[in-house]
């Protein structure tokens, strides 16, 4: 019975460390300061090392890192991000915080079919897309190359196609009105990624 009792409290501690722990990912590329954050540790992103459920995506100055997430999700970061990996059930749905930073996340066939991105500024709810998120010429703002991306905030929602963008000059203010980003704006924020 004693011994029962120890298993049984065993399972209880170590169940929790055992859900965080699920592998989800692995590091596609890192290149400067880059690190995987877990429970307050951070270990070098380097190449192969797996993704883990909860870690937090760090990057330096002039650094960049590239995530895989599941089999068809690409989270390209930028330098000085910071992205948080909140949910991730294959084959159902994701959700990430992007707390700083600029990303680009590319979804293809037999992505999750639900993903969003929680931002200081906005929800974002992509529907099978490729799309930027992240400081852009002063601002925060959200480009969709392909698919949909809708932005929600409190004081208003606007749904992007590809090619449209729209921007955040603080948190709390209401997306703007959508427009047509110009090449070389489109051009800026990918670089930014890369």
């Amino acid at each position: 019975m004693h011994l029962r009792t120890t298993l049984c409290l065993l399972a209880v501690v170590l169940l929790p460390a055992a859900v965080a722990a699920e592998t989800i990912g692995e590091v596609s590329a890192s290149r400067g300061n880059t690190f995987l954050s877990r429970q307050e540790v951070n270990e070098v992103a380097a190449k192969g090392v797996p993704v883990l459920l909860d870690d937090t995506a760090l990057t330096g100055d002039e650094s960049r890192l590239d995530l895989r997430l599941g089999q068809a999700t690409r989270l390209r970061l930028g330098a000085n991000a910071k992205l948080k990996i909140d949910r991730f059930i294959a084959g159902r749905d994701a959700e990430v915080t992007l707390d700083k930073g600029a990303v680009v996340i590319e979804r293809t066939k037999g992505a999750e079919p639900k993903f969003e991105v929680k931002t200081p500024y906005a929800l974002l709810a992509a529907r099978g897309t490729e799309f930027f998120a992240g400081p852009s010429k002063g601002v925060f703002g959200v480009f969709v190359k392909s698919g949909i991306v809708d932005v929600k905030t409190r004081r208003g929602t606007v749904r992007l196609k590809a090619g449209e963008g729209t921007d955040f000059a603080a948190p709390g203010d209401p997306p703007t009105p959508v427009k047509k980003w110009a090449p070389a704006r489109v051009d800026a924020a990918m670089w930014s990624v890369r």
